[in-house]
């Protein structure tokens, strides 16, 4: 399997990246200004060195429910469901540097009884800075009413970007690595560019349409 997928050349990556890029004239002018990166890889074996991320932002996929298409769902099985998101957190606390942070989606909380705006939270993690290991600790937890976006095109809902760019902000610094496993539509790359970071979006599904959708909204933002 290819171990990544860039916007330009997916031959090409950064040296924090797993695996050898090739060595011509072409990848090295590729290196030079890349925007941003989208890799095709599993959220249990993310194809990147440990301690590169100054932050990574997890949104995974449903459990499985009655109401809930089986494609927008990673599996039916609670106990499969908490063993997936364990390791994925395992993986996010390998890549993210010593006080970095970890910000975990726990869904869409119930929307209070009369209406009104969905809230999510995150539970907000930070990689020790001392001892040995991965290790991690909940340190906060973030809440807030969201307005979902729809993505033009497509029957999609997810984070607006001004959402990503609140988090991106508070929890990372200008210059640092976002990376955004279950990156979905994109819009966390949008909000990192904006917010002076590079993004790396991990995801197995939907490069394409991804891929086509950032580089025209790069392409609007320079003119």
């Amino acid at each position: 399997m290819s171990w990544s997928e860039r916007n330009e050349d997916p031959d090409a990556g950064p040296t924090q990246l797993q695996g050898t890029p090739r060595k011509s004239a072409k990848s090295r002018m590729v290196l030079s200004k890349p925007s941003y990166f989208l890799l095709r890889a599993s959220a249990e074996h993310l194809p990147l060195l440990e301690n590169v991320a100054g932050l990574v932002l997890m949104t995974p996929p449903y459990l499985g429910a009655g109401r809930v298409p089986q494609r927008e769902c990673c599996t039916r099985d609670p106990a499969a469901y908490t063993m997936f998101l364990g390791h994925a957190l395992d993986e996010a606390a390998r890549i993210v540097k010593p006080g970095g942070y970890i910000l975990f989606h726990t869904n869409l909380l119930p929307v209070r009884r009369g209406g009104g705006i969905p809230r999510v939270r995150f539970q907000v993690f930070r990689r020790l800075t001392r001892g040995t290991g991965c290790r991690i600790r909940q340190v906060d937890q973030w809440e807030t009413a969201v307005r979902l976006a729809r993505i033009r095109g497509t029957k999609w809902l997810g984070l607006p970007v001004h959402t990503y760019e609140s988090l991106i902000r508070r929890y990372s610094r200008p210059g640092e690595m976002v990376v955004h496993v279950f990156s979905g539509t994109g819009n966390s790359a949008l909000a990192a560019l904006a917010s002076g970071c590079f993004p790396v979006l991990i995801d197995l599904h939907h490069h394409r349409f991804v891929r086509r959708r950032l580089n025209r909204r790069l392409r609007h933002r320079r003119r």
